[in-house]
């Protein structure tokens, strides 16, 4: 297998974990494996400059277009994770707004 292929292959196979991680709201675990992402696609990058067959690089194509469709899973239970925490984080204010509007009639 070439170079680039393998390149491809870890990116997609490193996407497929960073959705379960996700999925799994397992949130310490996405940094790092993000960190590994970036890396993979700066090789690639760097290893795109090189001369393969025509037919290698529909196939990395392929893969990369498959990356960056869970990466947009990724992206939308991220974001779908973001929007909950902010509305938990707006009703914990307005229990404490409350609390000590309370708290000043006792």
């Amino acid at each position: 297998m070439d170079t680039i292929t393998a390149l491809a292959l870890e990116l997609l196979q490193a996407t497929k974990t960073l959705v379960e991680r996700c999925e799994q709201e397992d949130w310490d675990a996405i940094a790092p494996i993000q960190a590994q992402r970036e890396q993979l696609v700066a090789a690639l990058d760097k290893e795109s400059q090189q001369p393969y067959p025509r037919d290698v690089l529909v196939g990395c194509r392929s893969l990369l277009t498959e990356a960056q469709a869970l990466e947009q899973r990724a992206t939308q239970i991220l974001t779908q994770q973001k929007e909950e925490a902010g509305e938990a984080f707006q009703k914990l204010k307005a229990a404490d707004k409350a609390r000590k509007a309370y708290d000043r009639f006792r």
